[in-house]
Order: C-alpha cells, then sequence, then structure tokens
C-alpha cells in the first residue's frame, strides 16, 4: 500500500475515534502527514520536522503543556524513541498520549516501546488494518533536544569524522553504502566553488568536500529540519536550506550538485526527490556545472536525465548503486 493511502486510510480511523471522544484540549498534533486531524479538533496544534507540511518544521515540539497529544507513528524505532521524549517533555501532568499506526508499520508491537516515558498503555481502537493506543506518561524527568544529541565518529573514503547526528536521521550513526560508494567517487575541486549537497542529511557529503577543498561555497538542502541542526554543527558556515523539492531554494546556481537522495517515504519506494533532481537540476548549474549522484541500480534515472541534460552517463557502478554524472 502506497504511504498516501495508508495516511489517508489512518487518518480516516483517527477521524472516527475523535467525533466518538475527542481528546482533551489543548492537544497537540505530531508527525501528522495527511493534514486532516488540525481541522477535526478544537485548540490544536501541529508539529512536524519534515518539509512539505502544513505547519513550518521545527527542531523540537513548541508551545504547551498540552492536555493530549496524537502522534503518528514513525517510520524507525529511533525517531519513535525521540518522538515519545518530545511527546512527554511538552504534556501536562496527567495528560494522554494518543499513539496511532497501522499493522504493517509496526503498531501492534510499539507499546513495548513506550518506556521510559509513558506506562499503562490501552488499545482504544483497532479498526482498518490500524490502531490507536492511549497511554500516560511518566515522572521520569522531561528532556529537551540537547539531551538526544550524539556524537560519532565516522571512517570515511574521505578521511575520519566526528559527526553530530540525532536519532530517526537516515543511516544514524553509521556511513550507508551509497554514501561511501559516492564518497569513493568524490569529483575533484579547486578554488571557490559553489557546491550543493542535495538531501544532505547530516552533511557528510558536504564535510568530504570541504576536507578536500577549504575554499568551496557550501549549500546544504534537506527536507528534515532535525537533519539541518546536525549539519549546521558538522559543516559551520555553510548556507542551510529547508525544504522539499528544489524549487524552495532561491535562484541561486551552484558549480556542482552531489547526492545521494532518499529513495523512500517511510516504509514505501518513492522516487520522487530523485526525478525532481534529475529534471530540475540543470536550471540550478551555471555554464559547465555538473550533477554527480549515487543512486540504485534500478532506479530510472537515465530518461529523466535525458530530458534534461545534454550529457549524462555512469562514472562507476557495483553490485547495487551507480555513480551518475550529467553536465
Amino acid at each position: 500500500m502506497s504511504t498516501h493511502k495508508r495516511d489517508k486510510r489512518l487518518s480516516d480511523v483517527m477521524l472516527d475515534y475523535l467525533a466518538d471522544a475527542p481528546p482533551p484540549s489543548p492537544c497537540l498534533i505530531m508527525n501528522d502527514t495527511s493534514g486532516r486531524l488540525e481541522g477535526a479538533l478544537e485548540a490544536s496544534r501541529v508539529w512536524n520536522r519534515r518539509a512539505g507540511q502544513k505547519a513550518a518544521p521545527t527542531p523540537w515540539p513548541e508551545g504547551g503543556p498540552y492536555a493530549s497529544v496524537l502522534l503518528r507513528l514513525p517510520k524507525s524505532k529511533s525517531e519513535l524513541t525521540l518522538s515519545l521524549a518530545m511527546a512527554h517533555a511538552v504534556l501536562a501532568e496527567g495528560g494522554k498520549l494518543f499513539l496511532y499506526g497501522s499493522n504493517d508499520e509496526g503498531i501492534k508491537s510499539a507499546a513495548g516501546n513506550l518506556e521510559p516515558y509513558f506506562d499503562r498503555p490501552v488499545t482504544e481502537l483497532t479498526k482498518g488494518k490500524g490502531r490507536i493506543i492511549r497511554a500516560a506518561p511518566t515522572k521520569e524527568p522531561k528532556t529537551t533536544l540537547a539531551d538526544w544529541r550524539q556524537e560519532v565518529v565516522m571512517e570515511t573514503p574521505a578521511g575520519t569524522f566526528t559527526l553530530a547526528s540525532y536519532p530517526g536521521l537516515f543511516a544514524h550513526g553509521r556511513l550507508d553504502t551509497g554514501t561511501a560508494t559516492l564518497l569513493n567517487h568524490l569529483p575533484k575541486t579547486e578554488g571557490p566553488l559553489s557546491v550543493l549537497d542535495y538531501g544532505c542529511g547530516t552533511g557528510i557529503i558536504a564535510r568530504a568536500v570541504l576536507a578536500q577543498n577549504p575554499e568551496a561555497r557550501l549549500t546544504l538542502f534537506d527536507n528534515d529540519v532535525l537533519a539541518l541542526e546536525a549539519a549546521k554543527e558538522n559543516v559551520p558556515g555553510a548556507t542551510y536550506v529547508l525544504g522539499s523539492e528544489l524549487g524552495d531554494l532561491a535562484s541561486t546556481q551552484f558549480d556542482l550538485i552531489l547526492s545521494n537522495p532518499p529513495f523512500h517515504v517511510g516504509k514505501d519506494q518513492d522516487f520522487s526527490a530523485l526525478e525532481d533532481l534529475c529534471l530540475n537540476a540543470s536550471k540550478r548549474l551555471t555554464k559547465g556545472g555538473r550533477l554527480r549522484m549515487v543512486v540504485q541500480r534500478t532506479a530510472p534515472v537515465a530518461r529523466w536525465l535525458e530530458e534534461s541534460f545534454s550529457s549524462a552517463g555512469i562514472v562507476a557502478e557495483n553490485k547495487s548503486f551507480r555513480i551518475w554524472e550529467a553536465r
């Protein structure tokens, strides 16, 4: 099932539940991508850490204390842990958490991850292959985002880096195979070239460029505000842009665009970010500029690049990935 269909189905389940048993106000809605729940609740506020949603992303939920929190089950266990800490930090004493998700996302086992922030989980509703779990906050000390910052020493083809990271970020605490492949074939740069790291995550690609060329003028772009929080520490002095597509950038042009673009939204494979990059990167390059990216071998890159570039080809490949360059 696609992410869009899953989100709509889960929001239907929540709306049915809220119609019969509205949660206490004020209410914070976390990680909802459907955009349908806010209108059903009075005195509600929305928080999301990724671009492309109605509410402006922030690294940590603002406001509170809230009498209730509706939390859409995140895609990874580490992101769930951080989200639970956030919910706990903004809930009033005696408040309620409502955690909801679908069976194929792991909502059935999610109750086991509520400690140490919540206890006494109760299944409020099971419907449409989805589930709502209610829980009460414990009296554990509340936390801030700074408490979740981690430092990771990472061995890369470009050198050894100490990087800041947060739970739930892509490849949290490790060097993923795709990025390692790209760093093994990082183009040489000299002087004050303008470089865009598209889908930067914690900024490891930009950090490698900076290690090679301290004069590079770097822009780091990602749809996750928490990723940019880490990137600001890992690549100081760069420009940081939050957005979901290249059109969210100002009309800046670059000499080089580097990327390990995301291929998933939640559990589902999604090539929309890759397609955006292939079709629109040429408009963001200077004359003679180039795009170099690492993609899965199965990604339909060639036909998109042919639409917008005069020259494109494979620079290197292995059994899982290809390095494409387009000019």
